[in-house]
């Protein structure tokens, strides 16, 4: 398996088409610290088919990397329907990227009526990140997530530290409402919840079902 598969299989799994990545949560996906190349070179980070790091970790599902920003050490992929996957998994991995983005706009539609508030895509120049849920006044902020833990017992510690510091930046919005809308594995924010639970101050988490139902996960 290539080593850079765990960012491959974050980013399929992500509702969202465009994210930008600090280096040091690449490296919590990955579970191994980059090299000093990616830190220092952006020819590291070209969408080349010779480079491992690239066929392995985000060319190989479809996304490519827009732009990197070296001094502050984030960088941007984006979905693009037109490069051709190198996995094996090809079927596979359309499938899933259609399955997410389904999910993304049937998450949009039910959480605006839950909330009585339209929500889109929107961000503030102070926030950490795009989120995919804020209302107009940006007193309700949420993002959607869908992750998966497949035959793991446990909740993998790469996608523990992903819903972690998306708590992290939600709280940090400084909204009336903020939230995360789960996916197909209802299992991985009952598990996190189970584990570091305790240390949420307001961020509410919600499974969202194909039916439509919203339950709320405490």
């Amino acid at each position: 398996m290539n080593k850079y598969q765990p960012l491959s299989e974050y980013l399929t799994n992500l509702a969202d088409e465009a994210i930008s990545l600090t280096f040091r949560e690449i490296e919590q996906i990955l579970d191994f610290p980059l090299p000093q190349s990616a830190a220092h070179h952006r020819q590291w980070w070209e969408n080349s088919q010779t480079h491992v790091q690239a066929v392995g970790g985000w060319l190989s599902c479809g996304w490519y990397v827009t732009s990197v920003n070296l001094p502050e050490k984030t960088v941007t992929f984006q979905k693009q329907q037109s490069v051709t996957p190198i996995s094996h998994n090809q079927s596979e991995s359309s499938s899933s990227s259609k399955g997410a983005k389904k999910f993304e706009e049937h998450a949009q539609e039910k959480m605006s009526a839950f909330f009585g508030k339209p929500l889109r895509q929107r961000r503030k120049d102070s926030w950490a990140k795009l989120f995919e849920l804020v209302s107009d006044d940006f007193q309700v902020v949420g993002d959607i997530k869908c992750l998966t833990m497949g035959r793991a017992v446990k909740i993998p510690p790469a996608k523990a530290s992903i819903i972690s510091e998306l708590v992290w930046m939600l709280e940090r919005t400084k909204a009336t409402k903020t939230f995360i809308v789960f996916g197909k594995d209802k299992r991985v924010p009952q598990e996190w919840l189970r584990r570091y639970g305790n240390l949420v101050d307001a961020v509410e988490f919600y499974f969202l079902e194909e039916n439509g139902s919203i339950e709320r996960l405490k």
